[in-house]
């Protein structure tokens, strides 16, 4: 090996050790948020069943479940709202909760939008029902049921007013088959809930 050679390796090494060092530092700089957010426009424009009326909002602020499936799960009474309820001008997101808050009872949580503008109801709709096929026949105008343990979803919309009813069941308790067995019980629910809409 020459002099200059000889030189010339310690200072290779150290570059190479820098390199290696910088490497291992984690990086900090900010993850942008890619989350997207819902476009109506970019909704499939599919036909919709045409509105037959109007709602002005519910009876109370969360309605009372008084029906039998209600009351067979634990979940019947005034519901409770939550700090998402608010009014934005005419329109009214409903945010409501019955039964446990602690996932070890069975629950339903309740997100309504009340729009002034058909229109824009649809819209949201379109968004909302956006990739759903399981069909409930008989609750509004179009309603579709999904399965998202430990949640049985139902979503529908009614005129001006567009909803999601999530029936929750005791975490120890889910399984598909018992998922399953409660779907009808979504239905009913959300049926219940239905029938606190005032027309205006």
């Amino acid at each position: 090996m020459t002099r200059d050679r000889a030189r010339r390796l310690p200072a290779v090494t150290l570059v190479l050790i820098a390199a290696l060092a910088g490497c291992s530092q984690p990086d900090t700089s900010p993850v942008p948020n890619t989350v997207p957010t819902p476009d109506p426009s970019a909704a499939p424009n599919r036909s919709l069943p045409p509105a037959t009326g109007r709602w002005k909002g519910l009876d109370t602020k969360c309605p009372n479940l008084e029906g039998p499936t209600a009351r067979t799960l634990g979940v019947a009474g005034d519901g409770r709202p939550t700090p998402d309820y608010v009014t934005n001008g005419g329109d009214v997101t409903v945010d409501c909760r019955w039964g446990s808050d602690d996932g070890k009872g069975t629950a339903v949580r309740l997100r309504m939008s009340v729009y002034q503008s058909q229109p824009a109801a649809d819209a949201a709709w379109r968004v909302l029902s956006a990739g759903q096929t399981e069909k409930v026949s008989g609750l509004g105008d179009e309603a579709f049921s999904s399965l998202e343990p430990p949640d049985i979803a139902v979503r529908v919309r009614s005129n001006n007013v567009v909803a999601t009813v999530r029936l929750v069941l005791p975490a120890a308790s889910v399984t598909p088959a018992r998922l399953r067995e409660e779907r009808p019980s979504a239905a009913e629910i959300t049926s219940d809930i239905l029938h606190d809409l005032r027309s205006g």
